[in-house]
């Protein structure tokens, strides 16, 4: 073993060697987890970049390679997320002012200034003009200024394949000059920046100094590296997509060892830092070639935040070291690149990057604000590693374009395929992601987002105001047996919407639809009605999101998501889902979402129950039937329909059951049944009586009265002055507009083991009709905890819970 400028050196006897590093996975950018407001706030902002530089003349104004290029990679990370909250004009803007950029480097005019490449035959090398930092005098720093270009031009062949085969010829062209793998190249030499035996790039072109060679930003080297790997992806270049994936494996080893010193082996004793910006030949030093600030010297190592940085945080026991090293050095918080310090502190310590944000750092301008990013990118990076956690270096996958994340033990498996067929991936603890052509998928036991629907499908707040159509679908006819294609007959209505034997992705409208895929794997995505999706053949990946939907996969592994409403997942045939490949529900929302097997003809004493690595799985005695479940759930007989119909509920309690209104309900009374079903009101004044089992119950237009019996109730009194009276049971109940009035009879209707939940209750309008329990103002208590207000009775086990409510007090209340 020898001492040497990288630590020790150690011999190997022998002709050859090979070395072979773990391939950790990019992204073309982070999945967006926020929430609704978060993500308001996050079109807001991407709005507002939209909106200032259309009405800027020259939208990127600058002159040189460098500073051209970090636009372009400012503006593509702009367009992925304006894909992700559907803001399409704000995409298509950025997307073509990238391309028009390109376009103009891409050209040449003879005009003084003008930019363009220039190939020097002298030096083999595809030159930059006008250049920056004297590339064109050291043939310098190509692989930093180049990687922005080739990342940019990524982006827009994610969206328009058409311009990358148009121009995709200059953009391979940058690669070689960087990093040609044709050691037979008239035009360019090989690697020219990359060196294999050392294990990264040099940035100096003729490394004539006498400390010879150096390099400094590793984070554009690796930006460089991975953005190679998307644009060979993108446009089907294996060769590409794979030299990639070797730069950012071998380029990741050396920077963990030789610029940060992860295993405290390198670093010579006296070296005070956590990092060595400036690599050289014989050593390395804690500086930078333009600034001495210390979010200079360590942030450079960092810039630019995208998916391909998520190696940073590999390790977040050392970027603590690392940012703290940044603050010790600087005396105190950083006051330079405010961004990118928040952003790196958000892969090691989310909260408190959250916290910095919130307290004003997002809206930094120049010099605390780094300009090659955004404040959108800002806010999504920092909220989406809160609600992500932090990178799991330890499981990884058979695409390029993978990561997993780690948040209080719950990990999310993120992939992104940039195929035009969809592809399963496979991690190495065992789960898998079947992802659509061009999707990116983010997925974990809470809840999974696609970038497909722009949606986050997981277990939701209790349901929001229906769309005032109610009106049910009835279950379609059940698949026949054993051509999983399902028989549309009766003919559905004129908004279905029919697939063909290949995958596809198939959409409902706003309205109530009905949707077949056919055959092929295939993307169906219901909206905001009440819709019915047949997944037929095929691997399918179902989303019912906004109503209450009714989801039927069919044949295949199919991957389903009710989302929000009450939804039916139905099995038409025990052939359907099987052990060996076992139909995953995503989340099933126990009190809301039912599965049918009623086609089955089962009971439930014939359904067996087990848990495997914290998944549910649903099976049935002598079958190889089985459903996967991805939340925890006590099952119970309510929670399947059968053949021969729900579990009988129990009758209100007695002494004080749910009276009979007085008088007698007119003629337009709606009456249900004992089982639990959808009832609608008419636009008029309507008396709506659920009776038993677990009801859907809307009012519209008119002043109705909506009366839940017994069971698990959802009541919406939309519009007009409602009485809602959930009676026994676990009810959800919204007034929705107008003056209404919630009445409880009975001490036991809602309690602490069953409370009720009323959303939307407004002070000085809504009213709690207490008059039949016979308590007094003062008996009545109000705690908050985690944004819900209980209200209790004293000395009895009545609660009922509000949220999404003004503060209740004793006005509120009729006694």
């Amino acid at each position: 073993v020898y001492e040497s400028a990288r630590g020790e050196m150690k011999l190997h006897e022998g002709n050859s060697f090979n070395t072979e590093i773990a391939y950790t996975g990019i992204l073309p950018a982070l999945p967006n987890m926020l929430d609704v407001a978060q993500t308001q706030q996050l079109y807001a902002f991407i709005d507002a970049e939209y909106h200032t530089l259309s009405a800027s003349p020259i939208p990127i104004p600058y002159q040189d390679s460098y500073t051209s290029g970090k636009e372009l990679g400012r503006l593509g990370e702009l367009a992925e997320l304006a894909d992700q909250v559907g803001h399409d004009a704000a995409k298509i803007f950025f997307i073509d002012t990238m391309k028009n950029e390109l376009q103009n480097w891409f050209t040449a005019d003879g005009t003084t200034d003008d930019k363009q490449f220039v190939y020097n035959s002298q030096w083999d090398t595809f030159q930059a003009y006008p250049a920056s930092f004297e590339s064109q005098k050291e043939l310098n720093d190509h692989h930093f200024h180049y990687g922005y270009f080739v990342k940019a031009a990524a982006v827009i062949a994610q969206f328009d394949p058409s311009w990358a085969n148009e121009w995709g010829s200059m953009v391979n062209l940058l690669i070689d000059d960087v990093a040609n793998t044709n050691r037979d190249s008239a035009q360019f030499p090989y690697l020219r920046n990359f060196d294999p035996y050392a294990g990264h790039s040099w940035a100096n072109g003729h490394g004539a100094f006498f400390s010879g060679n150096n390099q400094e930003s590793t984070s554009e080297a690796m930006n460089f590296a991975s953005a190679v790997t998307l644009w060979g992806a993108q446009t089907d270049n294996v060769g590409q997509e794979s030299l990639g994936a070797y730069l950012y494996s071998t380029e990741l080893a050396a920077i963990q060892q030789y610029w940060f010193d992860v295993n405290n082996t390198v670093f010579p004793d006296g070296f005070n830092h956590a990092v060595a910006s400036i690599l050289w030949g014989d050593g390395a030093s804690y500086a930078t070639f333009f600034g001495a600030n210390p979010e200079f010297i360590n942030g450079i190592q960092f810039l630019p935040m995208n998916g391909g940085s998520l190696y940073l945080g590999l390790d977040p026991a050392y970027s603590q070291i690392n940012y703290n090293d940044m603050l010790q050095s600087n005396g105190g918080q950083p006051d330079q690149w405010v961004n990118i310090m928040l952003q790196y502190q958000a892969m090691f310590n989310s909260q408190a990057a959250v916290n910095a944000l919130n307290a004003g750092y997002s809206n930094m301008s120049e010099p605390y604000f780094e300009s090659g990013d955004s404040l959108a990118h800002n806010y999504h990076w920092i909220h989406n590693f809160n609600a992500l956690g932090q990178v799991d270096g330890s499981v990884t996958a058979d695409t390029s374009f993978f990561a997993v994340f780690n948040k209080d033990g719950v990990l999310t498996y993120t992939a992104y395929n940039p195929s035009d067929s969809t592809i399963i991936v496979h991690f190495s603890d065992g789960t898998q992601l079947t992802v659509a052509s061009e999707e990116l998928m983010a997925m974990n036991v809470n809840e999974t987002w696609s970038s497909i629907s722009g949606l986050v499908d997981h277990v939701p707040a209790p349901t929001p105001d229906p769309i005032p159509t109610p009106d049910p679908i009835p279950v379609p006819t059940p698949d026949p047996v054993p051509t999983p294609t399902p028989d549309p007959t009766p003919v559905p209505p004129n908004n279905a919407i029919i697939g063909t034997d290949s995958g596809e992705f198939l959409s409902a409208t706003s309205g109530n639809d009905v949707l077949y895929g056919l055959g092929g794997n295939d993307q169906m995505h219901g909206l905001e009605g009440n819709d019915v999706l047949y997944g037929g053949a095929g691997d399918e990946h179902m989303y019912g999101n906004i109503g209450n939907d009714i989801l039927i996969g069919g044949g295949g592994k199919d991957f389903i998501v009710g989302g929000d409403g009450n939804d039916i997942f139905k099995y038409e045939s025990a052939n359907d889902s099987h052990s060996a490949s076992p139909d995953f529900i995503e989340t099933f929302e126990q009190g809301h979402d039912q599965i049918d097997l009623s086609a089955l003809n089962i009971g439930f004493n014939q359904l067996t129950f087990s848990q495997v690595n914290g998944y549910e799985y649903v099976g049935m005695t002598n079958s190889d039937f089985s459903i996967q479940v991805g939340n925890t759930v006590n099952f119970s007989a309510s929670d399947f329909i059968f053949s021969g119909g729900n579990v009988a509920p129990q009758p209100d309690p007695t002494p004080t059951p749910v009276p009979t209104p007085d008088p007698t309900p007119n003629a337009g009374a709606i009456v249900g049944t004992a089982v639990g079903e959808f009832l609608s009101a008419t636009p008029g004044n309507d008396v709506v009586y659920g009776l038993g089992g677990d009801d859907q119950m809307h009012g519209l237009e008119g002043s109705d009265a909506l009366y839940g019996g017994a069971g698990n109730d959802h009541i919406y009194g939309n519009m007009g002055d409602d009485t809602l009276i959930g009676g026994e049971g676990a009810d959800f109940m919204v007034g929705g507009e107008g003056k209404d009035i919630y009445v409880y009879e009975n001490l036991i209707d809602s309690t602490t083991n069953q409370p009720d939940t009323i959303e939307g209750f407004r002070h000085d309008q809504d009213k709690l009709d207490f008059s039949w329990l016979h308590v007094s103002a003062n008996d009545v208590t109000v705690d908050t905890h985690n944004g819900i207000q209980t209200l209790h009775v004293a000395n009895t086990n009545f609660a009922v819970d509000f949220i999404a409510s003004d503060l209740i007090v004793h006005d509120d209340i009729v006694v």
